[in-house]
């Protein structure tokens, strides 16, 4: 390298360093240019095409290069390195340091003054301790390092592939633009940077687009003009311990969009408009805190969110609000609310989502609700409600279950159902301050055991039409009536106790149903307060343990409302409250709303003298059988009569035999007069794919049927609302095969399969309505039986649960009859074997003791004959020891949680995991804890599927073939490991874990892999890590094991090894370290099968030359069988 000296003063110096880069004789050299104090401003850019280093001879700050219309330096070939050099430049379009692919740069201590970028396409850059002011870096491809850089007012960029290390960098101040942008697929590691008022109105301090996937660590942000991080367009960000301090007004702190993912560990935000808000994407957080926000803690909306450990405390509205979201949270505290909130807001509000939340607290929200759930469901556990306005608020059609709740000091009531919610509480100790513990009303239903509820005002209410079972229940403490049922609601008490609360203990008035079942009322203040009435008027009645004289129980149930005058159109509210009653069908709920909702615009238009909107009312409902598209078609017709369009009440259900004739004409006259009779009213017309199927071998009429129907539907659209209803490939079919026909129909409405707690509802209903009581344990079994039934296209949903409600009946009556029960208690218990040979309890309902304890035994003893391993055979023993004796103290009646039995098996291939998965799976099933033991050994591509919906399908065909068995999830990892950007792994985690859940008794999971990819794949899913037990790890075999695993798959195989043999498999593993702790056993059982391969050679050489092999030749593998002497492999 050659050393020039620069300056403006000293003699025969170079007075710029464009006199040297471009000097002939210094053409090609290496240059190392020492540089006097100066500014040093030239016209053109300084071309650099080697190595060249610039160094002021006075320290940083001293020099000063400076280019007006161009790059102050572009590099094209070779490396710049600049050390305490000040770069000015002045072009907008121009940037100050240009860049080359396969150039690089090297800058310390640098201050780089411009309105422009550095720009380092394909060109790797290493900038250390400088300041950017106004201008900024792109870096794209290269790669490289940025430390300890000041961005005032500038920003960075990063994209492409290259590895990049961003540490200790300072952004402060708007650039216009994002201060830090990572894009491109770009995998920057970032550490220990600050943003201060970094980006702009418009753009965020820190942007994460474009499929990148950065992992940031202790990183800060301060006040922002806008959003503080956004997450965007499939990007995946991995936050830990980030700190963010504010947003824009009214903005989120950190903001995931566009398909995206952000994983938040350990961080904190601060006085946000929004803390996190994920919206079309997803977040995985892990002790999150989010504190003072000026709106909401976190908003979820149509995304999803996963994690544990969530405090939000003090919002201004919502804690956490999920709209359209699915959650799977645990440990979540929503703490307080700010000075002067709106009330209205509740601390977590659920809006048609899907959430299973593990421990949830909320405490002291200044008289706020603490939980609204509208529409959608899911599960809560280990709920603690505290110093609050309202607990639970359920309504719209919400089915939540609740296991574990604590509500103490509320100030409304701490269970509320209204408006066809529905909830299941177990374990719940409620206590409030000015109402109801419990307030059921409005068509909605609470199913509430092993609780103890009391009130200021009562215990338990059920009003207006709503339906409560209570089991295992005490109301206790209660100001007024332990329980009271008004307004034609329905109680159900099973084994209950009723204390120390106002008189009477239990009230019943006119128009209500109440039914008491083995239920005490302790003094004679409790006693049942029930108006009987006379036969035409009283409905209350009662039906008391057998100790008890019994009431007479009246006219029986509550009769339906009586039907208005013919001629006369029901309320509009009335027809929408019989709907928002059906069990389920949110989706379908939604549509139809918005119908009513556009036909009364289109009224209000008319009557404001505007034109009236032209849309047809026609409608095609798809879906399973059994889903209430009848039920829904009849109650759409009531509606528009109830709005006017329809005259008359008419409702006329039609299939292709109604249509169809047998010769030319008959089928639209036939037609034509299906068309008469529905006007005025409705033609629901089901299969109606059969009309454009070919019968026979003769002529056929079904489309003359279509064309006549298309023709029809038009001239009577004002008179007549046909709904076609069908299942849902077939009826796209019909439509696609018939485009008059489709642009006649409004729209299709989709009627998906009910779940199983929604398919028990039903048939708890139908008991209710017919007076029967479900006794202990029957609604289980309910839940149980469909769970395990597969709810394909033709799975009949309501349709079974009235089949099996029917069954139990019949078996219900033949048991009474057989006991000789006639009091209205045994008349209307139905017990757990009255649904014997009607339900499958499913593969784990079927198990007892352990069946077979000598094959336990046996199992056991094959597990410790295994070569080392030992720490997997004492996790194994000391799992299923803990499995033997919760089932031995199930059996003396003692309480036993059993542990998971899904386990992570973790360690590198070849270590014996899926041999050891196989045992595991018949011990379990000698034990009595699975039903078969068999194991069902899977990868990633039996289970992503390559477009949606395919993937949840595939996992759940594969845990219906593992039911009662083993699944083997063989390099599970790969699951989360995206294979492009359409990639279905998540989904296939996320069906897994709720199927781990649905089937936890059934099917036991072990998910395997390497040990580091094991680990990453549970911290990036808690909610999956969170099913398994224990992780157990797979030792590699050291070179004694893996000879001792040779020598016993020879013995399998009848082959002798002698001393001498196993001495060289000891060799030939320490001669390949690297081989053998890749592939362990697998690699152990290559060399076995080389090693036959050769003795099988060298025997037919010894016959080829006149030698009988004796017995010892065909047993021994010899030491040259393993490794064999040169020239006779």
């Amino acid at each position: 390298m050659f050393t020039v000296q620069v300056s403006k003063t000293a003699r025969g110096a170079a007075s710029d360093l464009n006199e040297i880069l471009r000097h002939p004789q210094c053409a090609g050299m290496d240059l190392y240019l020492h540089v006097d104090p100066g500014e040093y401003v030239v016209p053109d850019a300084h071309l650099v095409d080697r190595h060249v280093v610039v160094v002021p001879t006075e320290g940083p700050g001293t020099v000063t290069v400076a280019v007006g219309r161009a790059p102050v330096f572009t590099v094209t070939s070779g490396r710049l390195e600049l050390y305490g050099v000040d770069v000015v430049g002045g072009s907008e379009e121009d940037p100050p340091v240009s860049l080359h692919p396969g150039a690089s740069f090297y800058a310390q201590d640098c201050t780089f003054t411009a309105p422009s970028q550095i720009d380092a396409h394909q060109a790797p850059v290493e900038i250390s301790r400088c300041r950017f002011e106004g201008g900024g870096l792109a870096m794209f491809g290269g790669g490289g390092s940025v430390t300890e850089t000041v961005f005032d007012g500038a920003w960075l960029t990063v994209g492409g592939a290259g590895a990049a290390q961003l540490e200790g960098l300072a952004f402060t101040g708007s650039g216009g633009v994002a201060g830090m942008t990572v894009t491109a697929q770009a995998e920057p590691v970032v550490r220990d940077c600050s943003f201060e008022a970094a980006g702009s109105a418009e753009k965020p301090a820190l942007l994460v687009a474009d499929g990148a996937a950065p992992v940031l660590t202790d990183c800060r942000l301060g006040e922002s003009p806008d959003i503080s991080v956004l997450v965007t367009d499939r990007a995946r960000a991995v936050f830990t311990r980030l700190t963010v301090d504010g947003g824009g007004p009214g903005r989120a702190s950190v903001h995931v969009e566009g398909e995206a993912e952000a994983v938040l560990d350990g961080c904190e935000i601060t006085g946000a408009g929004i803390g996190l808000y994920v919206s079309g994407a997803q977040a995985r957080v892990a002790d999150l805190r989010v504190t003072g926000p000026s709106w909401q803690g976190i908003l979820v909306d149509g995304g999803r969110i996963t994690g544990e450990g969530v405090r939000i405390e003090d919002p201004e509205a919502n804690g956490l609000h999920l709209r359209e979201a699915r959650a799977l949270l645990s440990s979540v505290e929503i703490i307080g609310a700010a000075a002067g909130a709106d009330a209205a807001y509740p601390s977590l509000y659920l809006e048609e989502s899907r959430v299973e939340l593990d421990g949830l607290r909320v405490l002291g929200n200044r008289g706020r609700q603490a939980v609204t759930a509208q529409g959608g469901g899911g599960a809560l556990r280990r709920v603690e409600l505290s110093d609050i306005g309202g607990g639970l608020w359920v309504a719209e059609g919400c089915s939540l279950t609740v296991d574990g709740l604590t509500a103490t000091m509320c100030g409304s009531n701490a269970v509320n159902v209204m408006s066809g919610g529905y909830v299941e509480v177990t374990g719940a100790k409620v206590r409030t301050t000015v109402s109801d513990g419990v307030h059921v009303g409005d068509g909605g239903r609470l199913l509430m055991k092993e609780s103890v509820a009391g009130g200021a005002a009562g215990g338990v209410g059920v009003i207006d039409g709503g339906t409560a079972t209570l089991e295992d229940t005490l109301l206790s403490g209660a100001g007024r009536a332990g329980a009271a049922v008004t307004g034609g609601g329905r109680l159900h008490m099973v084994r209950c106790t009723v204390r120390d609360n106002g008189e009477p203990g239990v009230y019943a008035e006119e128009g209500a149903v109440l039914q008491l079942v083995d239920t005490e009322l302790e003094g004679v203040e409790q006693r049942v307060g029930a108006f009987t009435g006379d036969e035409e008027s009283g409905r209350a009645w009662a039906v008391v343990g057998a100790d008890r004289p019994e009431p007479d129980p009246g006219p029986g149930p509550v009769d339906p409302p009586p039907d208005p005058p013919a001629g006369e159109a029901r309320p509009l509210e009335e027809v929408l409250a019989e709907l928002d009653a059906m069990v389920g069908l949110e989706g379908v709920k939604k549509e139809v709303r918005a119908l009513i909702d556009l036909q009364r615009v289109n009224e209000r238009r008319r009557g404001a003298g505007l034109p009236e909107l032209d849309f047809s009312r026609h409608l095609v409902f798809s879906g399973p059988p059994g889903t209430g598209k009848t039920t829904v078609a009849r109650i759409y017709g009531e509606v528009l009569r109830s709005l006017g369009i329809l005259r008359e009440g008419v409702f006329i259900e039609a299939s292709r035999a109604d249509l169809v004739g047998e010769h030319l004409g008959e089928t639209t006259r036939k037609t034509t007069e299906l068309f008469e009779q529905a006007r005025g009213g409705v033609l629901f017309i089901d299969e109606a794919y059969a009309l454009s199927r070919t019968f026979g071998s003769g002529s056929d009429f079904g489309q003359e049927a279509i064309d006549a129907l298309i023709k029809l539907m038009e001239d009577l659209r004002d008179e007549v609302v046909v709904v076609f209803a069908g299942y849902s490939d077939e009826m796209r079919t019909f439509l696609a095969a018939n485009p008059g026909l489709k642009s006649r129909v409004s729209r299709v409405v989709a009627f998906e399969n009910l779940g199983p707690d929604q398919l028990a509802a039903i048939f708890t209903a139908m008991a209710e309505n017919k007076g029967y009581v479900l006794g202990p344990g029957v609604h289980d079994l309910v839940v149980r039986h469909f769970r395990a039934q597969v709810r394909d296209e033709s799975f009949g949903n309501g349709r079974e649960a009235r089949r099996m409600f029917e069954e139990v009946v019949q078996r219900q009556a033949s048991r009474v009859v057989a006991d000789g029960g006639t009091t209205a208690r045994e008349l209307s218990l139905v017990l757990p074997a009255d649904l014997e040979g009607v339900v499958d309890p499913g593969l784990a309902a079927r198990l007892g003791a352990p069946r077979d304890e000598r094959q336990a035994r046996a199992l056991t003893a094959r597990l410790e004959s295994m070569v080392g391993l030992h720490g997997v055979k004492r996790e194994v023993a000391e799992l299923t020891s803990l499995i033997s004796a919760g089932r031995r103290r199930q059996a003396a009646g003692l309480d036993a949680r059993l542990p998971s039995r899904h386990l992570v098996f973790a360690g590198p291939p070849g270590t014996g995991k899926t041999t050891v998965a196989r045992i595991y799976g018949e011990l379990l099933a000698a034990l009595g804890v699975l039903a078969q033991g068999q194991v069902v050994e899977v990868g990633r591509a039996d289970l992503v599927g390559q477009y949606v919906g395919q993937t949840a399908q595939r996992t759940r065909e594969v845990f219906e073939k593992a039911r009662g068995g083993v699944l083997f999830i063989d390099e599970a990892y790969a699951l989360t490991r995206a294979a492009g950007a359409a990639d279905f792994g998540q989904e296939a985690v996320d069906t897994l874990i709720k199927l781990m859940e649905d089937f936890r008794d059934e099917v036991v999971v072990i998910a395997a892999g390497h040990t580091d990819e094991m680990r990453g794949f549970l911290a990036a899913n808690p909610g999956l890590a969170s099913r398994f037990s224990r992780t157990v790890v797979f030792a590699p075999y050291t070179a004694e094991e893996l000879a001792a695993v040779f020598a016993a798959t020879a013995a399998e195989a009848d082959f002798a090894v002698p001393d001498a043999t196993l001495a060289a498999v000891g060799d030939a593993v320490r001669a390949d370290p690297d081989r053998y702790a890749r592939g362990n056993g697998r690699e152990v059982r290559k060399l076995f099968d080389e090693a036959v391969a050769r003795q099988a050679r060298r025997i037919e050489r010894m016959v080829l030359a006149g030698e009988d092999p004796s017995i010892e030749h065909l047993r021994d593998l010899l030491p040259e069988d393993v490794a064999p002497v040169r020239g006779t492999g």
